[in-house]
């Protein structure tokens, strides 16, 4: 997370995130123990500032997110792009527009927890019994294994 003008003059403790307060940006990055989090899940952190004057203390700061590198906004947009996709594969299986549909790493959106298998029913549910739906990924929920005819895994020799 970063604060562009954050107008503290020195950072007190921190919790749960390591601080950097450099040429008036405030940056606050994960510690070791909650850099990586599973889907749906919550962190917390916390600061303490001094201000150099009383007008400084009150000024309402923005801050922006990032996660995985990318600002939140952009990373939002990603998963409404993803869904979408999945709103006209949904409507190319009503329509009967292909023999075969190719979900490519459908079951990682699941695995990453941005979709629900919930989510995937309703496509699964339209499609024709002359349609073949390929969702590929590595991890096969089993709550999706009731809507398909097969499950082949891949395994590397080498």
């Amino acid at each position: 997370m970063k604060v562009s003008d954050f107008g503290a003059s020195s950072l007190g403790d921190c919790w749960n995130a390591k601080l950097d307060l450099s040429a008036s940006t405030l940056t606050c990055t994960a510690v070791d123990y909650n850099e990586t989090l599973a889907a749906k899940s919550v962190t917390n952190f916390g600061f303490q500032a001094e201000f150099d004057s009383q007008d400084a203390a009150n000024i309402d700061y923005s801050a922006i997110l990032y996660i995985d590198g990318k600002e939140y906004t952009e990373k939002r947009e990603e998963v409404t792009n993803m869904r979408n996709g999945l709103n006209y594969a949904k409507k190319v299986l009503v329509t009967g527009e292909c023999d075969v549909l190719i979900l490519d790493e459908v079951l990682a959106l699941v695995d990453e927890g941005i979709i629900e298998c919930e989510e995937l029913y309703p496509i699964l549910e339209s499609r024709s019994d002359d349609t073949i739906i390929i969702m590929t990924g590595r991890v096969m929920p089993e709550k999706l294994k009731d809507y398909v005819d097969c499950v082949s895994n891949i395994e590397a020799l080498c």
